[in-house]
């Protein structure tokens, strides 16, 4: 196993295990950790409603996604990059209208975190780069 998989693997366990204040504020009433405000776009949903429980239900895809991902980095899978791709979309989609809703900067940090695993996955040479440190 090369250096660089293990700190990309740990970084996509970590910021996947992260998805859990989305789940966990769309599923268990009161946690604290989510707020129940309106989500970014048109419309009064909220984590609570119906549609916010589906993104919430996504956080968790995401969380699965994030940690498949990390476990074939681990085990050297050539199917990590895909994994990590579609779990960086997922999560984008799951936790961006929930920007006003989260704590802190944490949609930014995990927005940010999306698009840097998805581009690093994307570049041709992830795969260099990761084999070849």
């Amino acid at each position: 196993m090369t250096w660089l998989r293990v700190p990309v693997a740990i970084f996509a366990l970590v910021h996947g295990l992260g998805h859990a204040i989305w789940f966990a504020g769309a599923w268990i009433p009161r946690t604290g950790l989510v707020t129940d405000r309106p989500w970014i776009l048109p419309g009064e949903v909220t984590i609570e409603s119906p549609l916010g429980k589906v993104l919430g239900l996504l956080s968790l895809a995401a969380l699965v996604g994030f940690a498949a991902a990390a476990f074939a980095l681990f085990t050297e899978e050539g199917w990590w990059r895909p994994t990590l791709m579609a779990s960086s979309a997922v999560s984008l989609v799951a936790v961006v209208p929930w920007w006003r809703s989260s704590p802190g900067t944490t949609a930014l940090n995990a927005a940010l975190a999306d698009v840097g695993l998805f581009v690093f996955a994307l570049l041709p040479v992830a795969e260099d780069l990761i084999d070849a440190a």
